[in-house]
């Protein structure tokens, strides 16, 4: 299977290059839940593991490739009488023996200085699409998946092989152990439907050796929020300024432990300073309005 790769950056008084990520979608339509009657006659005795609604565009013999199945069994399966006439919005059967393979993935390149993106596609049921991410020690990781029947679920496998996310989940956060690569695997539900996937990582702020102060400039590329992350002492005094922005981006402040938010969008502030509740990373978000892209500077101080 061939996957594709992820790319975190680590910031060190400036933003680092962004992520890559890939999308390949399959030309399929949806497949809803096992044994749903298919349009027409079944042939006597027929197991359906799925069901697939032809597309425009679409073989008998493309889509009994995608199934690992004959083109005549399919045919026969469908009590199917001149192979070469079915049509877009047609039910067929797809019969026992048939599979649903993984599908690799294709490429999708972060605008350079992003944190997070979206991942749209089509996934089948019983199918896997898989992602690679790769990630530094220490980063916090946020993936989360949404779908119209809010079935598609995630699955996260660590460099060494073990599993990161444990029992399939719709979304997930946490710091990642280690430094490499971190294959997602996106897995359909009962019916096959479209999904968003969206990954997020901080990119953790390093000050320079006996230094509380570190600055950066930025955009809000591709419109996406940019999320830093700094750890901070309880007691602390945490200082926030966003300057260059002209009215189109604002701050925000949330505890990645406890979730705890500090500071909201809705607020619209481009400014920040607190005396600290807890010892934890916090999270900083350069937020862009509507999507835009937007070029700023942030100045972090912690003392």
């Amino acid at each position: 299977m061939k996957l594709m790769r992820i790319s975190t950056p680590v910031m060190r008084g400036a933003m680092a290059a962004g992520l890559a990520i890939g999308l390949s979608v399959v030309g399929m339509g949806p497949i809803s839940a096992v044994m749903a009657a298919p349009a027409g006659t079944l042939a006597q005795s027929t197991t359906c593991v799925a069901t697939y609604v032809v597309q425009p565009g679409d073989t008998l013999s493309a889509i009994a490739v995608a199934y690992n199945v004959q083109w005549t069994t399919l045919a026969t399966a469908n009590a199917l009488s001149d192979p070469e006439l079915i049509y877009a919005g047609q039910t067929l059967c797809i019969p026992a023996g048939a599979s649903v393979p993984a599908v690799s993935a294709g490429r999708i390149v972060f605008p350079a200085g992003a944190t997070a993106t979206n991942v749209t596609g089509t996934v089948l049921a019983g199918q896997a699409r898989a992602y690679v991410l790769w990630a530094g020690r220490g980063q916090p990781m946020m993936l989360s998946l949404a779908s119209a029947n809010n079935d598609v679920t995630l699955t996260a496998t660590r460099p060494d092989g073990l599993m990161l996310t444990g029992a399939p989940v719709s979304n997930w956060q946490g710091w990642l152990p280690l430094s490499g690569d971190y294959v997602i695997d996106v897995q359909g539900g009962t019916p096959g439907e479209a999904f968003t996937l969206t990954a997020n990582a901080a990119a953790r702020i390093q000050f320079a050796p006996g230094a509380v102060q570190a600055s950066f400039a930025g955009d809000t590329a591709g419109g996406f929020t940019v999320q830093y992350v700094a750890y901070a002492l309880k007691g602390q005094t945490m200082s926030l300024t966003l300057s260059g922005v002209g009215g189109n981006a604002v701050l925000t402040v949330w505890g990645f432990q406890d979730g705890q938010p500090y500071l909201r969008y809705v607020t619209e502030q481009t400014s920040f300073s607190m005396r600290l509740p807890a010892s934890e990373d916090y999270i900083i978000g350069v937020y862009p309005r509507a999507g835009m892209d937007v070029p700023y500077s942030l100045t972090v101080k912690i003392q």
